[in-house]
């Protein structure tokens, strides 16, 4: 990410300015079920009171904004699944990601400040 701090780029959705806060979580998944189920803002805000497997406490974060993922402004970015790439079962050029009815959406987050915390 380091090559993109100052760039903006136009797209169809207006001048787009790539994330340059130091601390911003970036998560990035297609706007469509099973990932809607998992109503990423809202787990962000109030997560679980601790980390499964571990007695400490979850953090919680702030939705600084949310966009459309743009692949071509990550020089070298290419989707893969979890299961990586595999021959004749995978699309090449981000189709998966490009070519589907969800848009690819990117949620940045920061982490909340402690009296945010308590309220």
């Amino acid at each position: 990410m380091e090559g993109l701090v100052g760039i903006s780029t136009e797209t169809t959705e207006g001048v787009f300015t790539p994330p340059h806060r130091q601390g911003s979580i970036l998560i990035t998944l297609l706007n469509q079920p099973p990932y809607t189920l998992w109503s990423l803002p809202h787990l962000a805000q109030r997560p679980p009171p601790s980390c499964p497997g571990t007695r400490l406490p979850q953090p919680k974060y702030r939705l600084e904004r949310s966009f459309k993922f743009h692949p071509e402004l990550y020089e070298g970015y290419a989707h893969r699944r979890t299961i990586g790439f595999k021959e004749g079962k995978s699309k090449a050029d981000n189709e998966e990601i490009l070519g589907r009815a969800g848009e690819a959406r990117t949620w940045e987050f920061v982490k909340s400040a402690e009296r945010e915390e308590r309220d």
